[in-house]
């Protein structure tokens, strides 16, 4: 069976231990049953100081090609890093182009140099795709992602970020997102 390897490094990524309910979810995007997808995190899961790896079971329908990270181009590491994640997303949307992959990775390097700790210091903005507070939780709560406490976490921004994209263009990113 084909399986999706995902390897969540502390370090690299800056994923909480706990943010496994938040992976969780993201799973539940794969179309897979999540508490399938608990038994098999608890049997296959590895824990060291900065590693975490779980191996899941692709879905039936269909999922990032492994190799679609390596196609982009022009991305520095520090933000290709986010590529997985932002690739899971754009499929939950039907919606995973290489442009559509390339074209987000852009926002996040510009709008935060793919730091999810990135503040504005003259605004709200937060995280990777630089959410404001005004509208973040209503976007978040409208696309699924649920309440967000702190948007410093990469999985949510990101689900939030993609989803906006997504459905409302690149233009809520008006320095950012122009191609």
């Amino acid at each position: 069976m084909t399986a999706l390897l995902l390897t969540l490094t502390a370090c690299e990524y800056e994923i909480p231990a706990d943010y496994c309910a938040d992976l969780l979810d993201y799973l539940d995007l794969l179309r897979m049953d999540a508490a399938e997808v608990c038994d098999e995190y608890a049997a296959t899961t590895t824990t060291s100081t900065t590693t975490t790896t779980t191996v899941i079971p692709a879905p039936t329908t269909s999922v990032p090609p492994q190799d679609i990270c390596d196609r982009v181009h022009g991305i520095p590491e520090r933000t290709l890093r986010w590529c997985p994640l932002v690739a899971i997303n754009l499929a939950k949307w039907a919606a995973l182009t290489l442009d559509n992959l390339q074209h987000n990775l852009a926002i996040v390097d510009c709008e935060s140099k793919g730091d999810p700790n990135a503040k504005n210091p003259n605004s709200s903005a937060t995280g990777l795709y630089q959410h404001i507070d005004t509208f973040r939780n209503a976007r978040a709560l409208r696309w699924g992602v649920g309440i967000v406490d702190d948007w410093t976490l990469p999985g949510p921004n990101i689900a939030t970020g993609v989803a906006l994209y997504v459905h409302g263009g690149p233009s809520h990113w008006p320095n950012c997102g122009r191609r």
